[in-house]
Formats: structure tokens, sequence, C-alpha cells
């Protein structure tokens, strides 16, 4: 919508001409669902639990551990 704002010569940025569709009872058509980025359902092993929740150690480089965010 924004794009067309632009070619009739208004300078209308996305979240300004979200805002006037908003107020408007206006939607979008090409509104996608929401797809998961994970897949559980997989045959893959899982990775062991070697540290079994002990994360205090007695020497620095005996256990790594890291996380992901999505």
């Amino acid at each position: 919508m924004s794009a067309q704002f632009r070619t009739e010569g208004y300078n209308v940025g996305r979240y300004k001409a979200w805002n006037l569709m908003r107020k408007a009872s206006v939607s979008d058509t090409d509104q996608q669902k929401f797809k998961r980025a994970t897949d559980r359902n997989h045959n893959r092993p899982l990775a062991k639990k070697l540290l079994n929740r002990q994360f205090n150690v007695d020497q620095p480089n005996t256990a790594w551990c890291a996380d992901i965010s999505y």
C-alpha cells in the first residue's frame, strides 16, 4: 500500500500506510499463514545430555554449552 501511495506522489512509509489501513478497516489480501521454523517430527537422534544439568565445573575448558534462540 505504501508503494501505491508513492506512485501517486504521496510520501507515506509502510507503518503510516498500515496505520491508515487499520483506521479505515482495510485489510491486506496477501496475508500469509504463520509457518513454524522448526520441525519437531523428525527421525534424527537427539543430542545426549552429558552434563545432566550439572553446570558447575572444577577446571576451565572442561565443559562447554550453547543455546539457540529463534
